[in-house]
């Protein structure tokens, strides 16, 4: 498969817009039914759940950055890397999702229901939202874009060396007072 640098590259950047996008909005909603009413009390983004998306994605754009500069070893080592982490934070985000843990939130939980726990009411909602499912699938199109790069780098132009600088030759001195200058 032969894909140019800059397509498979511009591939990985839009999917990690696409990751971060997703991860910014609202995948969780705690309510409450204090009388029969559903009342959302709090929402949390996928970088509040999952602490772990920021540092993937982060992760994964330095990569992207550093193997448009380097050499093909090079690329295909960060790239594995990269490839293996997303690998791992999507497994990690699918089991995550699926089972609507939200754990990392205790503090932010206690602290909304808290203040409505003083008022009666008892039963709290987890509600997981379209975005989480927009989440994984953007962290699928990232692992998708990181592999695309990483089989197709090998047929990328290889890094143009520096162009040496040319020694100015001087030209041999013609007369006396010039080559005497040119012997100190």
């Amino acid at each position: 498969m032969k894909i140019k640098k800059t397509s498979a590259l511009g591939l990985w950047f839009i999917a990690l817009g696409a990751a971060t996008i997703a991860a910014s909005q609202t995948w969780f909603q705690l309510s409450m039914s204090p009388n029969g009413d559903a009342v959302t009390i709090s929402e949390f983004d996928g970088f509040t759940s999952y602490s772990f998306i920021s540092a993937v994605l982060l992760a994964s754009l330095a990569a992207a950055f550093v193997i448009s500069f380097v050499g093909t070893l090079a690329r295909k080592i960060i790239a594995s890397f990269a490839l293996l982490l997303s690998v791992a934070g999507l497994a990690l985000l699918i089991s995550r999702v699926s089972t609507s843990d939200i754990s990392g939130l205790s503090v932010q939980i206690e602290k909304a229901t808290g203040i409505a726990a003083n008022h009666g009411i008892k039963n709290v909602d987890v509600v997981t939202t379209f975005w989480a499912q927009v989440g994984i699938a953007g962290f699928v199109l990232l692992v998708l874009a990181t592999a695309i790069v990483l089989l197709t780098e090998r047929h990328w132009p290889a890094r143009v060396a520096k162009i040496e600088r040319r020694q100015s030759v001087a030209k041999a001195p013609t007369d006396s007072i010039s080559l005497w200058d040119s012997q100190r």
